[in-house]
């Protein structure tokens, strides 16, 4: 019914008739979020095999970070409806995870605040109950954060798992997630319905997530603001047209060395170096290159034999070649030096 590694667009409509007007070109499944119709209620009426791909319910209480402000019960039977009226899947909160005969049940578990200390077991519990999917989403304040999330994907589970890190630090677990084991990741349609959702159109277009493979290198841009770049667009069309196996991504670092230890277990051999720390990013390295040391700044990092090497690039195609070991189409590259 679901492959495995799916994109699944995440919809928040306030009437039934934005859901049914959405654009799902290039989603594998749709998330519903009920809770955020203007009345929830009015959803049992709908026939959601009517959408073009398989439908995931959820109407998720405001207690445990949702919008719907009945009790569990309520809850339960606005989904109960959902199924009967076509709907695949339902997103329950895993301590109140129970059968829907119909329909496969991910039991979540959701911290808008953290990503806890003990997330494994919460995904042990989550495995063990009725649901035939366990799914953590969690916020990420730490690169050692989106290790915890990406290693739970390396587990022999008795069940699928969805690892999904929230905010800008997270994104990575959502574009790689798949390729590394996760059952399914979320893209937002218009309205992002978790913080760090990226939207449909750049799962697909920008950062090429039918590509990824469990093989797939990590590159990107590396600061603490890095929402405007337009660097991601030019080097995965490259990636994309000499069919090499990378991706290009935003990496917000708020702590250089919590980045640099934990980014290699997240799959990253290499990164650009914001012009705001070209300088402050050279004590955490493992050595420079002999320009950098001369210029004494580093705008190009690469992971050579497990150790941070920096150098300078005079260019976006230098920098290419740095990481790859392969020069660039020209074109692409055409007047781009300085990306960021």
């Amino acid at each position: 019914m679901l492959a495995p590694g799916a994109l699944c667009v995440s919809l928040t409509p306030r009437s039934l008739q934005e859901v049914f007007s959405s654009d799902l070109t290039g989603a594998d499944c749709a998330e519903v979020r009920l809770d955020y119709l203007d009345i929830p209620q009015e959803s049992v009426q709908a026939r959601w095999d009517r959408l073009p791909v398989p439908v995931i319910v959820t109407c998720r209480g405001k207690q445990r970070g949702g919008q719907f402000e009945g009790s569990i019960e309520e809850e339960i039977r606005i989904l109960r409806c959902a199924v009967q009226n076509g709907a695949k899947f339902v997103d329950i909160d895993y301590r109140s995870a129970k059968p829907f005969p119909g329909a496969q049940v991910i039991a979540s578990f959701h911290d808008f605040s953290r990503t806890p200390a003990d997330i494994e077991a919460v995904v042990d519990d989550a495995c063990t109950g009725p649901g035939d999917v366990a799914k953590v989403a969690t916020f990420v304040h730490s690169w050692a954060d989106n290790r915890r999330l990406l290693s739970l994907l390396c587990r022999p589970w008795p069940k699928p798992v969805i690892a999904a890190g929230m905010g800008e630090i997270g994104q990575i677990t959502r574009v790689i997630g798949p390729s590394r084991g996760a059952f399914l990741t979320y893209a937002a349609s218009t309205t992002a319905s978790a913080p760090g959702q990226l939207s449909l159109r750049e799962m697909v277009d920008v950062y090429g997530f039918r590509r990824m493979r469990p093989s797939t290198k990590v590159v990107g841009i590396m600061g603490f603001a890095t929402a405007g770049s337009v660097a991601p667009n030019v080097y995965n069309r490259a990636f994309a047209a000499m069919g090499l196996d990378f991706v290009f991504l935003k990496f917000s670092v708020p702590d250089m060395k919590d980045f640099l230890e934990n980014a290699p277990a997240a799959g990253v051999v290499g990164f650009s170096v914001a012009p705001s720390h070209e300088m402050a990013v050279i004590p955490f390295l493992d050595s420079l290159t002999a320009k950098a040391r001369d210029v004494g700044i580093v705008n190009t990092v690469s992971l050579q034999s497990g150790k941070w090497v920096g150098d300078i690039a005079l260019d976006a195609a230098r920098q290419f070649v740095i990481w790859t070991g392969h020069r660039p189409p020209s074109e692409i590259f055409e007047e781009k030096s300085g990306l960021s």
